[in-house]
């Protein structure tokens, strides 16, 4: 439930509160948050970064 109320909040730009639903969300997988574009604009973000290790998701080349 959380990733839909993220995608939401992805299109709102409300940065914060995408961070909070992502963060607390147990089903974000490499398929919810790496291979969608609409989290692009975030990949560079050290926000972002830290939401992928929480998961033990990898850290591409995209994002350095």
């Amino acid at each position: 439930m959380g990733l839909i109320k993220a995608l939401g909040l992805l299109f709102l730009e409300e940065r914060d509160s995408l961070y909070y639903y992502l963060k607390n969300d147990d089903n974000v997988n490499s398929n919810t948050v790496n291979s969608r574009r609409e989290f692009d604009p975030y990949l560079k973000e050290e926000r972002y970064k830290a939401l992928l290790r929480k998961h033990y998701l990898p850290i591409t080349h995209w994002n350095e």
